[in-house]
């Protein structure tokens, strides 16, 4: 057995195949079955799959995905970056361990109210660095449905706009 890949036109087109070969020895005459099954779809998508969990590690503004509970499942490399913190500090956490004293009470209530209504919420934001400084934050928040339209996730990607916000 073993995986082949065909090209099958000029175009650069190409088509995967799984072929396995089975011995029968009961059959005189015959001495293998050989089955061949196309699994081109499967390939794509498992490379699709590759192709954005890179462009979520690899990019630049912070990616932090959290449950319906709060509970951070997931944070990319910037978002360690932006915030001092590892990601073993952050993941199985409640997402507002480091900027609970900096959310303005409206803000979060808009936040929590956009989110509640399966709406996507954009808006600025302060945290603490691990290092103790404030970091002023581009922020926007979308909730991740299921198939069935039902919200189980949050992802949270944000820009550290401090400079920004320094110089104005």
């Amino acid at each position: 057995g073993g995986l082949w890949t065909i090209s099958l036109n000029r175009d650069e087109t190409r088509a995967h195949f799984r072929c396995g070969a089975t011995s029968i020895t009961s059959l005189p005459g015959i001495g293998r079955v050989i089955t061949v099954d196309d699994i081109t779809s499967e390939m794509v998508a498992e490379e699709a799959k590759k192709f954005l969990a890179a462009v979520i590690e690899q990019t630049g503004d912070a990616v932090l995905v959290t449950g319906i509970d709060g509970v951070i499942r997931y944070v990319n490399p910037a978002t360690t970056n932006n915030t001092g913190f590892s990601a073993e500090e952050l993941v199985g956490r409640i997402s507002s361990i480091y900027r609970d004293d900096l959310v303005d009470a409206r803000v979060l209530a808009d936040l929590r109210s956009t989110l509640e209504n399966g709406a996507v919420w954009s808006g600025h934001l302060r945290s603490r660095h691990k290092d103790g400084s404030i970091v002023e934050e581009d922020v926007t928040v979308s909730p991740i449905r299921n198939e069935d339209g039902q919200t189980t996730h949050y992802v949270a990607i944000w820009r550290d706009i401090t400079e920004l916000v320094r110089l104005q």
